[in-house]
Order: C-alpha cells, then structure tokens, then sequence
C-alpha cells in the first residue's frame, strides 16, 4: 500500500516492519497478530479502490467519448475486480487471529475505527492530490483555494456526519428510527443481514460514481464514501467468532443487492445525464 503513494519508501517500510514484527513476536506476540490483521484489513481495500481510480484515469483520456454500454460492463468488471482485491485481506486477517481466545471472545480484533477511517482518509489523500501532474503542485494549489461560508459549512456538515459514521462502528451505536424493522425484515428474509451501508450506500455509489466517471472525472470524489462498502466487507471477516460461512454469504449479499441498487441509481445518473445534454445549450446560452 505504501508503494502506492510513497513508492520510495516501500523497502524502508517493509525492513521496518520485519524489525517491528520480530519485537512484537518475542515481546507481545498477541498484539503483532492484531497489529498486522489491522495493517492488512487496512491496505486490502485502500489498494482495490486507489487500482479503480486509476483504471478509470487509464479509460477516460477526456478526449474519446465512452459508448454508455462500454462504460456499464467496465463498471460492472471494475466492481467485481475491487471487490475481490479487497476481500484478498480476508485469508490474511482469519490466519493472524486464528485462536480459541477470539471465537469465545476473550480477545477481539483491534483498531476497528483506525480501519473504518484510515482507508476514507487514504483514498481521500490520492483523489484530492495524486490526479494531477505531481503531489506537490495539486498540495499548492489545494492551500491556495479561498475559503468561503459555504466550505465552512460544507466541512462542519461532513465532521458531523463523519462523528456518526464513527459512532456506529462498535455494537453500540444507536440505530436510526425505523432501522430496527428493517433489520428483522432482512434477517427473516435472508437468513443473513447484509450490512446496510454496503448495498444502500457503498455499492451503488461506487457504482454510479465509477459509470459518471467515465466521462466526468470529477466524480472520483465520491471514492472517498464509496470505499466505506470495501473496508465493510472486510471488517465483517474480522468477527472471528462468527463462522467465516455467514461472513461470506453476508458479503456477496451486500454485493448483490449493491448490484441492483447500484443499477438502479446509473439508471437514473444517465437519465440526468440525458436531460443535461439536451438543454444545457439552452441554459447556459448567454
């Protein structure tokens, strides 16, 4: 994962980690289990979403026009790829911390929040500065951008929205109302809940925003939200004593129904998409 950012320091990191490992297994064997259950459960999606990026980058030149049936099947192929990219993690995670103590639940994995935040913020670093010709060009540019009201709100509605995301990470956040129904609803359907912010959310905006950017790059923002569905799937794993079965079959039901919502919401991108071209020329003309 350091490769993709910082690619000189790849070796350095990786010497590093050998060293820090070899102290941990001697002193603390337990905690370099978790530690680098944690690093993998980390890296796995961040690499899925940052190769999507950069395959959409490959594909729109900003010179050719994109059919919309091309555009779909490379959504479609592009979704399955990072998915799969990203549950790479999963063999590595169930390996570390495959122990009695975590299926009774004596220890669990650790770091859960650092997992849920670190590849939104990862993904948000490459989208916002690694797009342009260099790092520090996009970082200078970035700095010198006016700040108005309207960011100030903007950031103030997202570091509220970002507490929440934060909140319902543990098994004791509070649920929102009707959320509760819903859940029953799903488990009596399934069998097995699929996590609602994966097929609600994640899924169809990485779905809609992957098919947008095909022609608009400026929707590989949205990246940074839709990455919340790949480190979820991976997080799921991490519940050691939950049978790795139902953890599977949670997974692809989120990425299925992820799947139709997703459809659903290119449907209705490329009807927007319709109406823009035909009366934007009116609209804009002076």
């Amino acid at each position: 994962m350091v490769s993709y950012f910082i690619a000189p320091l790849t070796l350095a990191v990786f010497v590093l980690g050998l060293i820090g490992s070899a102290g941990l297994y001697v002193l603390k064997p337990t905690l370099m289990e978790q530690a680098l259950a944690l690093f993998v459960a980390i890296s796995a999606p961040t690499i899925a979403m940052v190769l999507a990026i950069r395959k959409v980058n490959e594909v729109n030149d900003g010179k050719t026009v994109i059919p919309n049936s091309k555009r779909l099947a490379h959504t479609i192929v592009l979704y399955v790829k990072t998915a799969v990219i990203s549950l790479s993690a999963v063999p590595f995670v169930i390996a570390l911390l495959n122990n009695i103590t975590y299926s009774l639940v004596l220890n669990q994995f650790r770091g859960v929040s650092l997992l849920h935040l670190g590849p939104i913020l990862l993904i948000a670093l490459y989208v916002f500065l690694y797009q342009g010709e260099s790092v520090w060009k996009e970082l200078n540019r970035w700095l010198k951008t006016k700040i108005t009201l309207l960011w100030i709100l903007v950031i103030g509605i997202l570091g509220v929205v970002g507490l929440y995301y934060l909140s319902r990470t543990g098994n004791a956040g509070s649920l929102l109302p009707g959320e509760a129904a819903f859940r029953s609803f799903l488990e009596n359907t399934f069998g097995v809940r699929p996590r609602n912010k994966e097929f609600l959310l994640a899924h169809p905006l990485f779905l809609a925003g992957i098919f947008a950017a095909f022609r608009y790059r400026w929707a590989l923002y949205v990246m940074v939200v839709a990455v919340m569905g790949q480190l979820s799937m991976v997080d799921t794993f991490a519940h050691i004593h939950t049978p790795a079965v139902l953890s599977l079959i949670r997974g692809l039901l989120g990425l299925g129904l992820g799947l139709i919502v997703g459809l659903i919401a290119i449907v209705i991108w490329h009807i927007i998409e319709r109406c823009w071209d035909k009366w934007s020329p009116r609209l804009l003309k002076p």
